[in-house]
């Protein structure tokens, strides 16, 4: 049965949304195609299955358009594992790896990078794009003691508030 209806009215009922995801996995299953169903963020069990293939395959790539993908990528595969994003208008397509930060401290801490620039759960900072806060690590590796606090899993929150006053 074909829908008559946009896409996003379709969606917006919360029973249509479990039938259209099992319809989509029978066709792909008919496709011989597996599928997974993340039950929690898509964006993990994307990447996370990505580094399960990379001991089997020489190179695994994981396509798409959300940057979250490149930094899960980033900071958690191997290098056989890339981030292919296509690109849109005057921009062309990008293969990222593990290894496309040539300034590694920014790949150590993308993280950190990512939430201070603004992610699902921060707020960005108004007027300042994700970049500028990697140039901002570039050009003075000290902040590298004050971002330190964040990969403490038991920081007190006054450290925290210290060192992110500190790196803006």
């Amino acid at each position: 049965m074909l829908p008559h209806m946009a896409k996003d009215k379709l969606l917006s009922n919360e029973r249509n949304k479990p039938r259209f995801i099992l319809l989509l996995q029978k066709q792909f299953e008919k496709a011989q195609i597996i599928t997974k169903q993340a039950t929690e963020d898509v964006d993990v069990l994307i990447v996370q299955t990505a580094i399960s293939l990379s001991s089997e395959h020489d190179s695994v790539v994981v396509i798409g358009e959300d940057i979250d993908l490149l930094v899960l990528v980033t900071a958690l595969a191997p290098e056989n594992v890339y981030f292919w994003k296509s690109g849109r208008g005057n921009k062309a397509d990008a293969l990222y790896s593990k290894k496309s930060f040539n300034y590694k401290d920014i790949a150590e801490n993308i993280f950190f990078l990512h939430a201070i620039g603004g992610c699902d759960t921060t707020s960005a900072p108004v007027g300042e794009g994700k970049l500028k806060f990697c140039t901002i690590l570039q050009k003075n590796a000290s902040h590298n003691e004050s971002i330190s606090i964040f990969k403490e899993p038991f920081a007190e929150k006054e450290k925290i508030t210290q060192a992110t006053a500190t790196f803006l």
